[in-house]
């Protein structure tokens, strides 16, 4: 017994800091349709509520603040409108506009490692959002979806240095985001026995900082936003067979606002991710309503490649994945 309580103890001082954290999130959301001919028109409206609780079991033994225990409720009203008109039977032309926001994390509130106390929190973020788009099936087993956005980012959390470990987060900075999306597929077989349905979809994006603290940002373009990304492939879909592959392109990116190169201490990394294809390829067999064979292969063409950057350095992909497994249902 006197081993396990010292073997405990020695686990617990070896812990930076040690925080209990929760999060209770409760939402309520309302819409109605109404109809006015070829015109249907859907107001809504969500109201969240979010709550954060805190407590420091165990502060950082290098900090001099006071250990934070706090209860913090965040509550947030939110309203969307949406607009479909039947041009024709297989056409149809909406829109869409509504609000959303980004909540805080922990570490906005309170940053473990910091001296900044608990009322450093910054509030949350806005943005306004706007959809316009076409959508139709011109012909049989033919199907798109084309559609052009703006999302409209304010009170973006940004990052003060205050020294050489504390980081203040601030509300102060605003983006614009525009762009196009598209997604059209067509099923070869067209037939309710068997489907297989090509596809393709994708985006076009432009970003633009429009305001921050840090002057040096105000026109840079936003930390990973590829200014495209394209998927392409199939899905096959039997009465036993399903299998799908999948083709992704995405174009260079900046990891961070400064659109700069970082020197860490294993070298330079640079500015920009750089562009990347991946293919991905899955399966499954039922041989029976009681059971399925199902399997896939991750990055198939085994692509070198990286979508991640951390403050030491890149975060590479995963090489090749292969899994395989079966599964059992109980009637």
């Amino acid at each position: 017994m006197s081993s396990d309580i010292q073997s405990s103890s020695q686990n617990h001082a070896e812990l930076a800091f040690e925080q209990d954290r929760a999060i209770t999130y409760s939402a309520l959301f309302a819409e109605n349709l109404f109809r006015f001919g070829d015109l249907s028109i859907v107001p809504s409206v969500r109201y969240e509520t979010i709550n954060y609780d805190l407590l420091d079991v165990r502060l950082n033994p290098r900090l001099s603040r006071d250990g934070i225990d706090f209860d913090r409720t965040s509550n947030e009203t939110l309203f969307g409108l949406g607009l479909m008109y039947q041009a024709n039977e297989r056409t149809e032309l909406y829109f869409n506009a509504s609000e959303s926001y980004r909540p805080q994390r922990f570490d906005d509130l309170i940053n473990p490692a910091s001296e900044l106390a608990g009322d450093n929190g910054p509030g949350v973020s806005r943005a306004m959002n706007y959809e316009l788009g076409l959508r139709g099936q011109p012909a049989a087993g033919l199907v798109f979806d084309i559609s052009v956005f703006s999302i409209d980012f304010k009170d973006k959390i940004e990052q003060i240095q205050r020294d050489i470990t504390d980081v203040e987060r601030i509300n102060s900075g605003d983006s614009s985001h525009r762009g196009l999306e598209f997604n059209i597929e067509y099923d070869v077989f067209n037939k309710d026995s068997a489907s297989l349905v090509l596809f393709a979809n994708g985006s076009i994006l432009d970003t633009e900082i429009d305001n921050s603290i840090n002057a040096t940002l105000v026109g840079n373009q936003t930390a990973f936003a590829p200014e495209h990304v394209v998927r392409a492939g199939f899905i096959f879909d039997s009465d036993r067979w399903n299998a799908s592959l999948t083709a992704t392109s995405v174009d260079q990116q900046f990891w961070q606002d400064s659109n700069r190169d970082r020197m860490t201490n294993f070298g330079v990394v640079e500015a920009k991710i750089p562009s990347y294809q991946v293919v991905d390829f899955s399966a499954e067999y039922e041989g029976s309503a009681l059971w399925s064979l199902y399997g896939g292969v991750n990055n198939l063409l085994d692509e070198n490649y990286y979508s991640r950057v951390r403050n030491d350095g890149i975060e590479p992909a995963l090489e090749r994945t292969l899994y395989l497994g079966i599964r059992f249902a109980w009637q």
